[in-house]
């Protein structure tokens, strides 16, 4: 993840936003590019495959405007109707891209599956060889948005990243059909057989996708990763004995969490109370949470 732009901590709502206005200004100005290109293709060539593919990458434009749109107001502070701020927004986005995905990968399963029938795609090397090109561009289009979905854990950018993989996978399939065509018209049923092929692939990564992104969206348990640091956290305060009945809420661009410490039964008020305040200090800073902490005697 080497080259992409340092732009601050992807902690940070401001910052979160600016990566997913980079993403979605990037795949914006490729898709148009590429759909401009794809309809001078079929304008020459007369491939019905290259204009629905055309199309196809048109949606995705679409896609990536709701995107930018989604980082705009998911950066937005905490008001009186959302005290919790707007980081789910995400979660709302990756569950309309992964249902987009599923809709149009069953549209061109059910093309694909009445083409076997009548296979109409033309050989030609040249629009091969094209196509090819532009599948290599947009596989490179899905690896920038996955590295970007990386850094920030956004299951919004990781969907249209898996969007764009698609769009590259259906391309080359096209591709190489028209290839093999051009060798020998008698494979023509290629074609619909890859297009089958790649769309059922796609409903099983948007299906799953969907389901990563409810789950996250209903308040999915943390990790046992997550829990173990903070036992360490609070158990690295002088004064705490134990850590229990941890609670995580993820709202995104924060975390509200809930913990209850032992502490000694000697201790007074005050000294309970500075224990707990270095504790939600610790564990604010080290996971960029709000942090409730209770107090109990032993």
């Amino acid at each position: 993840m080497d080259f992409l732009p340092n732009l601050g901590d992807p902690e940070d709502p401001k910052v979160r936003a600016r990566y997913g206005y980079l993403q979605s200004g990037v795949s914006i100005g490729l898709n148009l590019s590429l759909f401009a290109t794809k309809l001078v293709l079929w304008s020459v060539l007369g491939s019905i495959a290259v204009l629905t593919d055309a199309f196809n990458g048109l949606g995705d434009v679409a896609i990536s405007a709701t995107i930018l749109l989604t980082f705009r107001y998911a950066s937005l502070e905490a008001d009186e109707r959302h005290p919790f701020g707007h980081g789910r927004l995400e979660q709302i986005a990756a569950l309309i891209v992964a249902a987009f995905l599923i809709f149009i990968a069953v549209l061109l399963l059910v093309q694909a599956a009445f083409e076997l029938t009548d296979p109409s795609v033309q050989g030609s090397l040249v629009l091969a060889l094209v196509l090819a090109g532009l599948a290599g561009v947009k596989e490179l289009l899905a690896r920038f948005s996955f590295a970007i979905a990386r850094r920030l854990d956004s299951d919004a950018l990781r969907a249209d990243a898996w969007n764009h993989r698609y769009d590259a996978l259906l391309t080359a399939s096209i591709a190489l059909a028209i290839y093999l065509v051009s060798l020998t018209p008698s494979l023509q049923i290629l074609d619909p057989i890859f297009g089958i092929l790649v769309s059922l692939f796609v409903v099983y990564t948007g299906a799953t996708l969907l389901w990563r992104s409810g789950e996250k969206l209903l308040g999915r348990a943390p990790s046992r990763a997550v829990l173990r640091r903070i036992v360490e956290l609070t158990h690295g305060v002088p004064g705490v004995r134990r850590c229990h009945d941890i609670s995580i809420h993820d709202y995104g661009t924060h975390r509200e969490i809930s913990l209850t410490i032992q502490v000694g039964g000697d201790l007074t008020v005050e000294e309970a109370h500075r224990i707990a305040t270095e504790v939600k200090r610790v564990v604010n800073r080290e996971l960029r949470a709000k942090t409730t902490v209770h107090v109990e005697p032993p």
